[in-house]
């Protein structure tokens, strides 16, 4: 237990506010630590609760507000790291994210939040900060003192799932699930888990249990990725529009998310209102002109469809399905040497893309066949295709990039 300066009937109030947050029971657990704050009593450990309450509400501006008063109180609790690089990563700064999670495996005082410290950036780092991390992330049992059966029960499942041993990991959350069946923490990471072994249905299955037991609001960061996983793009877009473009706003990868869900039921309108969005937020990030692009060639505007991939082909010229598509227009345009130019480059950065290969013979067979014609002599574009089918089969699909991000 988290002593709070030897009064007693604080300790018995902040322990009471900690068991109702654990159970999604925000409102009641507020109204408890705000009493604590008025009895200025160990303020730090009490704002950073209220600061975690409010982060699942996504409540996120409230929630970093309490973060950095904890921050600037000094001394502060070292779980405040590991819920700063969650609010830095929900809005899209990286680089804030992985420090604080750097701080979060060396300094929480949670055993939980060291370890999904870690995991968050595992990838992120180099092998041997990993191997390092990895190190103060479990040195937990060296100092460990008292910790309740519940948390030593996820601890153990989370080591498990970093490590690689997920049926270990599964079975030890189904355990803490059905002992502690209030522990909300305890459905999420056994989502996170299935999502990780690549069975979103089953995420899917413990987050619609999750709505249903503690509150939508809980499952309003994940469902959104899971059920678009699941092709479930309307209930994807119900979580994004409702709470995720609320609370977040900051982020670009909202805005092209939902405008991915758009393109992927037809409304193309709402889909090129959320990519511009998305560019006006970030106009570095490719896949927002891309699609717009592929949005307006799908529906035969060509010269729309090329200043959008135009501006997509300045970020990133080798991107092989751009370079397809750019070279289909030309194609239609009648411009042969830059049709042959983009399918040759589609083509020779990866060799295994047969249909841009597949074109820029037909394309170049084409072309050497009209200038043995007369130059008087023009062909229509179905006699070109003629000709192409003749020796290729000249590929017309043109490929839209659905990525979420």
């Amino acid at each position: 237990m988290i002593r709070l300066d030897g009064n007693k009937r604080a300790e018995k109030i902040f322990s009471e506010a900690r068991n109702l947050l654990k159970k999604g029971n925000f409102k009641k657990a507020k109204k408890k630590l705000e009493f604590l704050l008025t009895q200025k009593i160990n303020i730090s450990k009490v704002l950073l609760n209220i600061g975690i309450l409010e982060f699942y509400n996504l409540n996120i501006s409230e929630s970093f507000r309490n973060f950095q008063n904890v921050i600037g109180l000094g001394n502060p609790p070292g779980d405040v790291y590991f819920y700063l690089g969650k609010i830095f990563k929900l809005i899209n700064n990286e680089t804030e994210s992985i420090e604080n999670f750097k701080k979060g495996v060396a300094f929480s005082q949670s055993e939980v939040n060291k370890l999904l410290s870690f995991e968050e950036i595992k990838e992120k780092v180099s092998p041997t900060e990993r191997e390092e991390l990895f190190k103060k992330a479990t040195n937990f049992y060296v100092v460990r003192t008292t910790i309740t059966n519940d948390e030593d029960l996820l601890t153990k499942a989370i080591y498990d799932r970093i490590t690689g041993n997920y049926e270990e990991a599964i079975n030890k959350l189904n355990i803490l699930i059905e002992n502690y069946p209030d522990f909300f923490q305890g459905y999420l990471e056994l989502a996170k888990t299935y999502e990780h072994i690549k069975k979103p249905h089953l995420s899917y299955k413990i987050l619609k249990q999750v709505k249903k037991s503690f509150g939508e609001i809980l499952v309003s960061l994940d469902m959104p990725r899971i059920s678009f996983r699941l092709r479930k793009y309307r209930e994807s877009l119900y979580y994004n529009l409702k709470y995720q473009l609320k609370k977040i706003p900051e982020n670009y990868k909202i805005y092209l998310n939902i405008a991915t869900c758009f393109s992927l039921i037809n409304n193309d309108n709402k889909a090129i209102n959320f990519y511009k969005k998305a560019i006006a937020y970030n106009p570095f990030e490719f896949y927002p002109y891309y699609n717009i692009g592929a949005i307006y060639q799908k529906n035969g505007l060509i010269e729309e469809a090329l200043e959008y991939y135009k501006e997509a082909y300045n970020i990133n010229s080798n991107n092989v399905y751009l370079n397809f598509n750019i070279g289909l227009i030309y194609f239609e345009k009648g411009n042969y040497f830059e049709a042959l130019y983009y399918f040759n480059k589609a083509y020779e950065n990866d060799n295994k893309f047969i249909d841009a290969k597949t074109n820029f013979e037909s394309v170049r067979i084409i072309k050497t066949v009209e200038n043995n014609f007369s130059p008087d002599l023009e062909f229509s574009l179905p006699y070109k295709l003629t000709i192409g089918i003749s020796v290729f089969m000249i590929v017309l699909s043109f490929i839209y990039i659905i990525k979420w991000l």
